[in-house]
């Protein structure tokens, strides 16, 4: 099955500093593609943000649609 999930991913800041991926379609991403789904992200992030390596790394396709 291919997901196709649209929304925000942020940048959560630990309180030792670090800043991490976060947001609801970043969790449901990595989950659905553990799962051995097919997924897609649209978002509005910066597509060079180091931050989209994390799902770039599960296999998640990255699309950025602009603002």
């Amino acid at each position: 099955m291919h997901v196709l999930l649209a929304g925000h991913i942020t940048k959560d800041i630990t309180t030792e500093g670090l800043e991490v991926l976060g947001g609801p379609v970043s969790f449901a991403g990595i989950t659905l593609a553990k799962r051995h789904h097919s997924v897609t992200v649209v978002t509005i992030a910066d597509p060079e943000s180091p931050l989209l390596d994390e799902l770039r790394s599960y296999g998640i396709e990255v699309i950025n649609f602009g603002r």
